[in-house]
């Protein structure tokens, strides 16, 4: 009777290529994002564009809302970009 072991050694290559793959996502890019608001230009930056939109956001909203409304803030800066309201240049280069 014969018996079958799985190929390992495959198998750890596959997941090896894998996280490296996946190590590498976003890594070594710089995403910065833009807006200008009344004269008033505001700038974010992340590893991903949409980080970098939010932090765009977070840092417009840090300096025009008060304390306890900084993350409603944001929140709603994030959906009028969506909606296409809120203008934001994004650069990933």
């Amino acid at each position: 009777m014969e018996t079958t072991r799985p190929n390992t050694s495959a198998f750890a290559l596959i997941a090896a290529l894998c996280l490296i793959a996946c190590a590498g996502c976003g890594s070594g890019q710089t995403c910065t994002g833009e807006m200008t608001v009344d004269g008033q230009t505001y700038k974010g930056s992340s590893g991903y564009a949409e980080q970098a939109i939010e932090n765009t956001c977070a840092n417009y909203c840090a300096a025009t809302a008060s304390g306890n409304q900084t993350a409603a803030c944001t929140a709603e800066c994030m959906q009028q970009y969506r909606d296409g309201e809120r203008l934001i240049w994004v650069e990933c280069p």
